[in-house]
């Protein structure tokens, strides 16, 4: 069905039904669906019942509400969403479906300029109406029970609230920043002016702002700012008093240091446009005695292109990168130089705000000695604030696949009594595949890692009894035919054999 002919049956069946929808919301509707062929194997007819459905919940709410309904219809489950438009709804409602595994059959997302009377009731096009715009999502998935539509509509309401606060307070939150860059104009500390030239860049489209909130250090205890909470930490229930005496020594360490700014990532995931634990960028308040005695706590995540960008643009990075490449003290045209350096640039992003100088050049220089060479390494570093460890695993390219993958963060899950892992793979044109991963673990939890050990599980883990076997025949003299032979079987035998069949 060409879209001229599915757009004048769909108008026939809204015609001939007792609904009613205004011509401009009908076009819209039909443009969207048609985009990409999207009528392909679709009713007309149904989808007329959808679009009056759809305007049927823009005409029951109030403006600037928000509607979330899911309904059960036949042999799928059917989800609308309607609310005024902002950034990051769509991404955010497909995020939650996503994270809970429920399979998405058909994605209908409009944005419409919608007319509305004098008592904000949306109606006709007639010149002069007051306009809003309104995001309207529909979306069709595998059926679900009663009790799960229950909660995928409690779900959403949620993240959309969280939506709807970090926009409205996303300017505030910005001049927060402003503040603190005002601030470390006249305060004469060491390190204010790098510190002013980060938050400068961070405000350049750099970092989306989802949350904010102030600590006051006072008598050995932390405590919340009331009233200080912008915002997604407007829906969180204030953070709990905490003494730091009564804190691991490194945390305490971390807290008492008296740099301008501190990098760490928040324990909860954002609910808001992408599903990754929130990057925390403290802004400390510093004494005329040098003490810490408060905190600007911003929560948001780092835009894409800072993962693409080189370290040298990035304020705060550029002093870090060139701080190793100094200690090294490498010829920079020569290759060990430029291997340092390309290791540094392509650094896991995230790695690199927050590891401290001594152990991103220890990490450094002990991954640029592998010189290519097909082996297998591990370097395991526990985040300072206690929340995160990460163990960066090397391994030859042709090693890697999902098993491997499964095995590894099964392994870190049980070693390390992990809640949680984000994974992260890295290809290059090195011999070598470069694994992240990243593990949630509960600050509370005692973790006692042997480094030795623990590298040779890895190492274990990662070889496979064909490339073992490969080793010992060719090892031997006599059977180096043999060993040729081996070589020479195609390459997909690796799933087709298993060490029995052998």
């Amino acid at each position: 069905m060409t879209p001229e002919t599915y757009r004048s049956e769909l108008l026939q069946a809204v015609s001939a039904s007792a609904g009613q929808a205004p011509e401009y919301f009908l076009e819209a509707f039909c443009v969207e669906l048609t985009a990409n062929e999207g009528q392909s194997g679709r009713n007309p007819a149904d989808d007329a019942a959808i679009a009056l459905d759809l305007w049927g919940l823009l005409c029951s709410k109030a403006a600037g509400d928000t509607c979330v309904e899911a309904r059960r219809n036949g042999m799928q489950t059917e989800l609308y969403v309607v609310l005024p438009d902002v950034p990051f709804i769509t991404d955010t409602v497909l995020m939650d479906l996503t994270q809970q595994d429920i399979a998405i059959t058909f994605l209908l997302n409009l944005t419409l300029t919608v007319h509305r009377d004098d008592q904000g009731r949306p109606g006709s096009a007639e010149t002069g109406l007051p306009r809003t715009e309104d995001t309207i999502i529909y979306v069709e998935l595998d059926p679900l029970p009663e009790v799960d539509r229950q909660q995928l509509v409690a779900r959403i309401e949620e993240a959309l609230r969280d939506v709807r606060a970090a926009v409205t307070d996303y300017g505030p939150m910005q001049d927060k920043v402003r503040d603190s860059m005002a601030q470390m104009d006249v305060s004469g500390l060491p390190g204010a002016a790098h510190a002013r030239e980060y938050l400068e860049w961070l405000l350049d489209n750099h970092f989306t702002f989802l949350g904010y909130r102030e600590f006051d250090y006072r008598d050995g205890v932390i405590t919340q700012v009331p009233g200080s909470e912008l915002g997604i930490m407007r829906n969180r229930a204030p953070a709990s008093r905490r003494v730091i005496a009564e804190m691991p020594s490194a945390v305490q360490a971390f807290l008492k240091e008296p740099t301008l700014l501190a990098f760490s990532k928040s324990g909860t995931r954002s609910r808001v446009h992408r599903p990754a634990y929130p990057d925390y960028i403290g802004v400390k308040r510093i004494d005329a005695q040098g003490e810490v005695v408060g905190e600007q706590g911003i929560y948001g995540l780092f835009t894409s292109p800072v993962y693409t960008e080189h370290p040298r643009n990035i304020p705060y990075l550029r002093d870090k990168t060139q701080a190793v490449l100094d200690r090294a003290g490498l010829e920079p045209r020569g290759f060990d130089g430029k291997n340092l350096a390309q290791i540094l640039n392509t650094f896991p992003r995230d790695e690199l705000f927050q590891i401290d100088v001594d152990d991103l050049y220890r990490t450094a220089m002990a991954i640029s000695h592998i010189h290519e060479r097909r082996i297998i390494r591990l370097f395991v570093r526990e985040v300072r604030y206690g929340l995160f460890w990460t163990c960066l695993v090397y391994v030859p390219r042709e090693l890697y696949n999902t098993k491997l993958r499964l095995a590894l963060e099964a392994l870190f899950r049980e070693r390390f009594k992990a809640l949680d892992i984000e994974f992260d793979a890295f290809f290059s044109e090195s011999v070598l595949v470069r694994l992240q991963f990243s593990l949630r673990v509960d600050p509370n939890a005692e973790v006692s890692i042997d480094l030795s050990a623990l590298e040779a599980d890895v190492v274990e883990l990662a070889q496979d009894w064909q490339h073992s076997l490969k080793r010992t025949l060719r090892a031997a003299d006599e059977w180096r035919s043999l060993g040729a032979l081996f070589d020479s079987l195609p390459q997909d035998c690796d799933d087709a054999m298993t060490p029995g069949e052998a």
